[in-house]
């Protein structure tokens, strides 16, 4: 099986500048699209997320680019791997699901 992901996240930065030329804001745009279509690569691959041996299964490959505009308190819940605060994110971002029964 390919690596899940071997390119980068494309970024986009843009600052938006007074008429002197001042710095008033700056917006960091990323493109997601690559990833998402590594996940459904993988999820075409192996539509049922386990490993070979079924010892593990995989339910998700979540980006932090996804997770840095959560609140702290629910992006701290998703990394800690709460199954509450994992299932409402993916019920919100299906994209990110690398299986379908979560």
């Amino acid at each position: 099986m390919a690596p899940l992901f071997s390119g980068s996240i494309m970024r986009k930065v843009e600052l938006k500048l007074d008429d002197q030329g001042n710095i008033r804001g700056i917006r960091v745009k990323s493109d997601l699209s690559p990833f998402v279509r590594a996940i459904q690569a993988e999820r075409a691959e192996n539509p049922g997320g386990w490993t070979r041996k079924r010892t593990l299964r995989k339910v998700a490959s979540i980006p932090l680019e996804a997770l840095q505009f959560l609140p702290p308190d629910e992006r701290r819940a998703v990394l800690r791997g709460s199954k509450k605060a994992l299932r409402r994110f993916l019920k919100k971002h299906p994209v990110f699901a690398t299986e379908g029964v979560f």
